[in-house]
């Protein structure tokens, strides 16, 4: 497989065909999250071997996120780039955390973890940051209710930011770490339930798992 060549349209529809079913899923119906594959598929380790050439695309990401183990995406990630060529850094700017990760979220994990939905003047304040050539810190929680496709659309909507960043002389690193207590909303009777059933069954798995889709998807070099 190519870049000008397509995934097998078969597949393509099925994968198009789940994320579109239901756009908007209604929030407080539990959704499990799915744990990495036992074995690679022939068609997710072909692409993870074109991941060192090009970026993958949103269809193929969910297919390796789905299709492929953890050791084979780990080893992906270290085929592109080394550990001793990863960033010694961190950034510590909570406000800009704090006002552009809600809009890096599918609506249907805002909705269901009682956040309040994106403000305009979020991006507005973003966009100065990123014109005044900031390094703009982003923190992906991960092991509570977020699903694959949705893991994928995050890391996508990333991409999209540390592009329009790169464009203007800033800069975006992130950091991806398991969710805490406080990093959640005053957990409800009906919440506890929706994080019981869609919360994985290895936290530090689904970690490892969402720290090598980023590093394919955004290049090693921007996830701490």
């Amino acid at each position: 497989m190519t870049p000008d060549s397509p995934m097998p349209p078969d597949r393509f529809a099925e994968l198009v065909a789940r994320r579109s079913a239901d756009p908007r899923p209604d929030p407080l119906v539990s959704v499990p999250v799915r744990e990495p594959a036992t074995d690679t598929s022939d068609l997710a380790a072909e692409l993870l071997g074109e991941a060192a050439g090009r970026p993958l695309e949103s269809g193929e990401l969910l297919l390796v996120s789905e299709e492929a183990t953890l050791d084979d995406l780990e080893a992906a990630v270290a085929g592109i780039a080394s550990a001793s060529e990863m960033p010694g850094i961190s950034v510590d700017d909570p406000v800009l955390a704090a006002l552009t990760a809600p809009r890096l979220l599918s609506h249907r994990i805002w909705e269901a973890l009682l956040w309040q939905p994106p403000l305009a003047e979020h991006a507005r304040l973003l966009e100065a940051a990123m014109l005044a050539g900031k390094v703009v810190p982003q923190v992906m929680l991960v092991g509570h209710v977020e699903t694959f496709p949705e893991r994928v659309e995050h890391l996508m909507r990333l991409r999209n930011l540390v592009e329009n960043a790169g464009a203007v002389g800033g800069g975006v690193v992130l950091q991806v770490r398991l969710a805490e207590p406080g990093d959640l909303p005053p957990v409800t009777p009906q919440l506890e339930r929706i994080l019981a059933d869609a919360r994985p069954v290895d936290p530090d798995t689904d970690r490892r798992h969402a720290l090598a889709l980023a590093r394919l998807t955004l290049g090693p070099l921007v996830v701490l």
